[in-house]
């Protein structure tokens, strides 16, 4: 474990290679330190589960039966965690990343995986702060000796005020099934149409959002900012997790989940466009996400 430290007068981002995360990102406002991401846990074990936020790769969220086939190979996969019987979020967020590079504003971390029963790839992550704003853009690399269908994104996670609001767009949402897997597309229920400003929902939210056009909103005023998030166009859709509020706290900030991603949950096994990419091997795919803030009077 290895912790960078990017710093101007705007931002604080202090990163960790035990998964490649955001640890914190703190806006420096007139008011003082505001964090923009879900403040960690600091008396409890460092993960990347308790982070800021952490990278999805060479896929986000589950897969059915942990197993799919693509181009009449099948590929399985074991859990990855001890609270899910599905192999979560890909394995980027599980590896040590090494710091290729650092300076005040500036970090570069590289990770890889060499599974022989499924995904082959060299990752790398560049963190850079300029005024208010922090981009990360990520680019993978199919190393393996066949194509295979990739995917990535974050998981960024927002504290919630009494007065926050969600602005994002998206045309439908899947609706979450048995094991959290996605079962079909629907319209947009009341409560989860984000288009305008709308307050987090108090109750469980754990969906997947088509038709994100890049950009959502994170207000507070009692926070006093907004966090602006913009995604490059490998990112075009979101999935929202809010925990359910009758269950036992899982982190002491109340907190919701705003995550870019480039496929739907599941994608592997849907049938049509999911938002895979087919990567020959040597074949490379890139995103970014930003996160910048603004005062809010």
């Amino acid at each position: 474990m290895a912790e960078v430290r990017l710093e101007n007068d705007a931002l604080l981002a202090m990163l960790d290679t035990s998964g490649g995360v955001i640890w914190r990102l703190v806006a420096k406002t007139t008011r003082g330190a505001v964090p923009l991401l879900r403040p960690p846990a600091e008396e409890a074990p460092r993960l990347p589960r308790r982070s800021g936020c952490y990278p999805l790769l060479p896929f986000g969220n589950r897969i059915a039966g942990n197993r799919f086939t693509f181009e009449g190979e099948d590929y399985a996969f074991a859990a990855n965690t001890d609270w899910d019987p599905l192999v979560l979020h890909g394995d980027g967020w599980l590896a040590t990343w090494s710091v290729a590079e650092a300076s005040a504003t500036r970090a570069v971390f590289r990770s890889g995986s060499r599974d022989e029963g499924a995904f082959q790839y060299d990752a790398e992550q560049v963190f850079a702060i300029e005024g208010p704003a922090l981009t990360v853009t990520m680019t993978i690399i199919n190393r393996g000796p066949r194509a295979m269908p990739f995917g990535f994104g974050w998981h960024p996670y927002f504290p919630v005020h009494p007065d926050t609001t969600l602005t994002a767009t998206a045309s439908e949402y899947w609706e979450e099934g048995a094991l959290s897997l996605p079962t079909r597309r629907m319209p947009l229920p009341e409560d989860l149409d984000f288009t305008h400003p709308r307050g987090v929902p108090r109750r469980r939210i754990n969906n997947g959002f088509e038709g994100w056009d890049g950009h959502a909103e994170i207000a507070s005023r009692s926070a006093g900012v907004t966090t602006l998030i913009t995604a490059s166009e490998a990112l075009r859709r979101s999935f929202i997790f809010v925990p359910d509020p009758a269950e036992p706290p899982v982190h002491p900030v109340p907190f919701f989940a705003f995550e870019p991603m480039s496929h739907a949950a599941n994608a592997h096994n849907l049938a049509g466009d999911g938002g895979l990419r087919r990567l020959a091997p040597g074949e490379s795919l890139t995103g970014s996400m930003t996160m910048a803030w603004r005062a809010l009077s």
